[in-house]
């Protein structure tokens, strides 16, 4: 029988709640190909286009270091999460980012499984097929470009998670309304403890403008690592069509995310081994 626990924390206040190759020897043959030049049209020109007036804006905000640029993290540690999230590393099928994290996730949550020759990989396409969520049209949101909300995310990926064959898993949400020491401390913590194990993962609801110097909208990420001498965490973001993985600084981390309005924090998502699971018959659920 399954156990799920899904929280709800605000700061350190915590509540549980439901949520041709050619062959050897043969001869070779050099064949002449001529190609004319494609006649254009009459008032086409060949000229490119007129860049528009005044400087380009940068393509990332100052906040941001590529990944791809300041890799010393992945080369000097076991960098367990982004080793288990980069393989399933995705880019959103749309302008809603909720379901591609958090189809990223359980796939890194089934990495261990004895998955067989019958056995698909998790999609973005069929969760939001096959998933249902209660009181939610999961897949008329997404045509509508209206994603979930922070208090949505554990409800959804519980559901997902499920249906993909992973029922023992622990869930908790950290609201980060404002910047505080208060808060800065909780992220700290977490932070730290996300990156001893292959099997916790934080998925981040943030101002994107706020790490990428555009975009001004919430978005939803998962957190691939947090290098803790540096004091920076590298965003998986999932706007494949315009980012690439990112490092920002804690304090920027914590800043965007205070920005996100009711939807400021992140849902702290931790897979419980199945050799340990509970021999509980029953789901807990605790209001505060």
């Amino acid at each position: 029988m399954q156990m799920i626990q899904i929280r709800s924390v605000v700061a350190s206040a915590v509540s549980v709640l439901v949520l041709g190759c050619a062959s050897p020897g043969a001869k070779s043959e050099v064949n002449s190909i001529q190609i004319e030049p494609l006649k254009q049209p009459a008032g086409a020109t060949t000229e490119a286009p007129a860049a528009a007036a005044g400087p380009s804006k940068p393509k990332y905000g100052p906040e941001i270091t590529l990944l791809r640029k300041s890799h010393e993290y992945i080369r000097e540690n076991r960098a367990l999460d982004y080793w288990s999230l980069s393989p399933y590393y995705i880019g959103t099928p749309g302008e809603c980012s909720c379901s591609t994290s958090l189809v990223m996730i359980v796939n890194a949550a089934r990495m261990n499984q004895n998955l067989t020759a019958d056995d698909k990989l998790a999609t973005t396409t069929e969760t939001l097929q096959k998933v249902m969520l209660p009181g939610i049209d999961w897949q008329e949101r997404v045509n509508k470009h209206i994603g979930l909300a922070l208090d949505e995310l554990p409800v959804a990926l519980g559901r997902t998670l499920s249906f993909y064959g992973v029922h023992q898993y622990q869930l908790d949400v950290v609201k980060t309304p404002e910047v505080n020491s208060e808060i800065k401390t909780r992220v700290h913590q977490d932070l730290v403890e996300n990156e001893k194990s292959d099997k916790n993962f934080i998925l981040a609801s943030f101002k994107q403008g706020a790490y990428t110097g555009d975009a001004d909208v919430t978005h939803i990420s998962v957190v691939g690592g947090y290098d803790a001498k540096r004091k920076r965490v590298l965003i998986m973001d999932t706007d494949r069509e315009w980012y690439e993985p990112y490092w920002v600084s804690e304090e920027t981390f914590v800043k965007g995310m205070a920005l996100a309005g009711k939807d400021a924090g992140y849902v702290k998502v931790k897979i419980i081994d199945e050799a340990k699971k509970t021999k509980s018959r029953f789901t807990q659920y605790r209001k505060r």
